[in-house]
């Protein structure tokens, strides 16, 4: 019988025929598989989270949402590049890279932050503040003002990335719950 196991009822329990059993173990594996309408498995690059929510509506909202927001961490990634390039060809924090205890980790956190932007300047009397210049393909810079650039660009990533998460809740849910 296709689809069927024959089972045999005897005083000690159940029993089944192996080829039966066998059979009806890779029926199941075909219908429980993650397959399209024809029984073919899903393209891996090609499948759309909607075609996937005949498996319910939870599958088809996490696939959307790890794709919108991998490719939002992707732009902001992105978008942070240019200044963390910035930074670590800064020379204001270099005594942190000539030891005085500093560890691996510090030595790189050192190296990427906003601190370590541009290349410190020189005062003329001790203890009063110079401006630090950056040197941007061969232009000079105020750091003040690449700062502040960085903190325009920072803001408008983090309400990108707010917009997209207030997208997610208030458009994809409800469209598709």
């Amino acid at each position: 019988v296709d689809g069927e196991v024959r089972v045999k009822a005897d005083q000690k329990g159940c029993s089944c025929d192996f080829d039966d059993a066998l059979r009806a173990a890779k029926l199941h594996g075909c219908a429980a598989s993650c397959c399209d309408g024809d029984g073919q498995p899903w393209p891996l690059g090609e499948t759309d989270a909607s075609s996937l929510g005949v498996y319910g509506t939870g599958i088809e909202l996490y696939f959307h949402f790890t794709r919108c927001f991998a490719t939002l961490f992707a732009v902001v990634a992105l978008s942070s590049l240019p200044l963390l390039i910035l930074n670590s060809v800064g020379t204001t924090l270099e005594f942190v890279e000539d030891g005085h205890g500093a560890g691996v980790v510090m030595q790189i956190l050192a190296r990427t932050t906003v601190a370590n932007l541009g290349s410190p300047g020189s005062a003329p009397h001790p203890g009063q503040l110079s401006q630090r210049e950056l040197y941007i393909f061969g232009q000079s810079y105020d750091v003040r003002s690449v700062t502040f650039a960085a903190g325009v660009l920072d803001a408008l990533m983090s309400l990108l990335v707010l917009a997209a998460v207030l997208w997610f809740e208030l458009v994809s849910i409800p469209r598709v719950v």
